[in-house]
């Protein structure tokens, strides 16, 4: 079955809704944001994930609203990059894998549905 869906972004919004979204589709994998630029996030091995209660305006200047369509089919680098592209913000896919959520930058190239079915076996 293919999941589609619409990410609706609303920039006054707070990123726990825009989290919700993601997760009601997707239970085993967790959209987290990050506001570093690009050549800072290279530079670090830990990104400081934005607290879900912040509103996505005060995070970053730049955040535009509205919504972009996601599926199952599309790959977690796909996503990110849309996310960037479309809002002006940095997210990253987390996968589920028991208690602990780990990043899925070494398997950026699976789809969303790969990648929840596979945080579902292992959790």
């Amino acid at each position: 079955m293919r999941t589609n869906m619409k990410i609706i972004v609303n920039k006054e919004g707070n990123i726990g809704s825009v989290q919700d979204q993601f997760n009601a589709y997707f239970p085993y994998l967790k959209l987290e944001f990050y506001g570093l630029h690009d050549a800072m996030v290279k530079s670090t091995t830990v990104k400081p994930f934005m607290d879900p209660r912040y509103k996505l305006n005060d995070s970053r200047k730049s955040v535009k609203g509205g919504e972009i369509a996601v599926d199952d089919e599309m790959t977690v680098a796909q996503l990110e990059k849309k996310l960037y592209e479309t809002f002006g913000v940095h997210a990253e896919v987390l996968r589920k894998s028991g208690n602990i959520w780990l990043e899925t930058t070494l398997t950026s190239g699976w789809t969303l549905h790969q990648q929840n079915v596979m945080g579902e076996i292992i959790s």
